[in-house]
C-alpha cells in the first residue's frame, strides 16, 4: 500500500537564511544556558569581618616586610588560630604577592 504525497499540502521551502538563524540562536542558547548552569560562581561578596581581615594582614604584612619571623608572637598566634595552625608562611606570602602587584 503506498502513500500517496499531496503538492498541495507542502507549503512553501524555508528559506535557507531562516533556518541558519535559527541553528545558530539554538547553539547560542544551549552555550549561555551551559555556561550559567555549569560555569564558574560568581564572586561572593566579601563579609566585614573579611575585609577587616584583609586590612590587618596587608598593614602586617607591609609593616614586617613579608617576613614572619618579623610578627609578634600575638599577631603569629591570631594567624596561627585563624589558618588553623597552617598558614603563617603561606598567608603572609599570600598578602605580599597582593601587595606587588
Amino acid at each position: 500500500m503506498a502513500i500517496k504525497s499531496d503538492k498541495r499540502s507542502a507549503g512553501k521551502p524555508v528559506p535557507s537564511g531562516i533556518v541558519a538563524a535559527t541553528i545558530v540562536f539554538l547553539v547560542a542558547f544551549i552555550l549561555w544556558w551551559g555556561y550559567r548552569n555549569f560555569g564558574p560562581e560568581p564572586p561572593r561578596p566579601k563579609t566585614p569581618e573579611q575585609t577587616a581581615w584583609d586590612t590587618w594582614m596587608i598593614q602586617v604584612t607591609r609593616e614586617t616586610g613579608g617576613d614572619p619571623k618579623k610578627l609578634t608572637p600575638e599577631e603569629r598566634e591570631k594567624i596561627r588560630l585563624r589558618t588553623s595552625g597552617f598558614g603563617v608562611n603561606t598567608e603572609m606570602n599570600k598578602y605580599l604577592q597582593y601587595l606587588n602587584k
